[in-house]
């Protein structure tokens, strides 16, 4: 739509900010999606209250891990269903003897963009994972910032997705905090602990699925030097739902509410390891970028999350105005 093709990118004429708006249902159709959402609602509530209650009480009397593991993976199993997410259909696919397939264990890291706040339930539901959020801090050094990670609990799991906004890398001078840690830090930790691999949302925006953000710089080089010195494996990996619908722009919580209203919504998992590492370090922001071009097939933006959140200003100042239909502009 024209009035937004400033927030496009410039080499491809891509905004992946604008949400891909479906049609409007008719009249059958929105009757059968009010009755879903009246009879999955009690069930979403429910399965969310056991998680609450598993993870604030019975959790800690549970010895074994991986049993632990098992019946947290298995209600989140139950919640995606709930959502009529019977299936996340990997690609490519790989053999269950697959040497290069992609493995989420302790230590690994996670790198995926985020196209709808339902978006963790496939890494929930097969690895139990340790969610972060990104925090900024100048290096005292010109330009240059460090990327801190911060661990989620379940709760604060809940507002990183579901919260206005979703997760804009915040200055870490805003939140002090000793859980704020090193990439490495974290991961060896994580290692240590037999705990899930670490799951990275590095845009701190969310898009429409057309192409990926830059991530900071930062990151790509503190990742690059964990994996010299450890080797462990790190996946890049990327959800598309078949109907983002306004997930880009709507409030999270009425994204994930509209997946009650249809009977079953797709999803698209694109996996790859990161299974040779650039020679130098400054090289490794473009390794992850050629994977997701040439393997994941969404091209990489020269747009970070600062652009979007100017997009989501003039969005809701705009709205009401003239919204021009269809996809070519988009």
């Amino acid at each position: 739509m024209e009035k937004y093709r400033k927030f496009a990118d410039a080499k491809y004429g891509i905004n992946p900010f604008v949400p891909q708006r479906s049609k409007s249902p008719k009249a059958l159709k929105y009757t059968f999606g009010l009755i879903l959402l009246l009879v999955r609602l009690p069930f979403v509530i429910f399965f969310l209250g056991s998680l609450y209650l598993y993870n604030l009480i019975f959790k800690k009397f549970i010895v074994v891990k991986s049993l632990r593991n098992a019946i947290e993976q298995g209600l989140y199993k139950l919640l995606a269903l709930t959502f009529g997410l019977f299936e996340f259909k990997v690609l490519p696919k790989y053999g269950a003897k697959d040497p290069s397939r992609p493995r989420f264990e302790p230590g690994h890291v996670v790198l995926t963009n985020h196209t709808h706040p339902l978006g963790f339930l496939f890494f929930s539901q097969i690895c139990s994972p340790t969610y972060v959020k990104l925090f900024t801090k100048s290096t005292g050094t010109g330009a240059e910032k460090e990327v801190l990670l911060s661990t989620l609990g379940f709760s604060s799991a809940l507002k990183y997705f579901f919260g206005r906004g979703f997760n804009f890398p915040q200055d870490a001078a805003t939140n002090e905090s000793d859980s704020n840690v090193k990439l490495a830090e974290l991961a060896n930790s994580t290692f240590k602990n037999k705990e899930g691999p670490i799951v990275i949302f590095f845009e701190g925006a969310t898009t429409n699925g057309k192409g990926v953000l830059e991530m900071p710089e930062a990151l790509a080089y503190d990742l690059y030097e964990y994996q010299k010195q450890e080797s462990r494996e790190t996946v890049v990996a990327t959800v598309i739902f078949n109907e983002n619908e306004e997930a880009s722009v709507a409030h999270p919580i009425v994204a994930s509410l509209s997946f009650l209203m249809n009977w079953s919504n797709p999803a698209i998992v694109r996996l790859c390891p990161l299974a040779k590492m650039p020679v130098q370090r400054k090289d490794m922001p473009k390794t992850i970028y050629d994977i997701y071009e040439n393997i994941l097939l969404l091209p990489k933006m020269a747009l970070k999350s600062e652009d979007y959140q100017a997009f989501l200003e003039y969005w809701r100042s705009t709205q009401g105005k003239t919204y021009i239909k269809g996809s070519k502009d988009l």
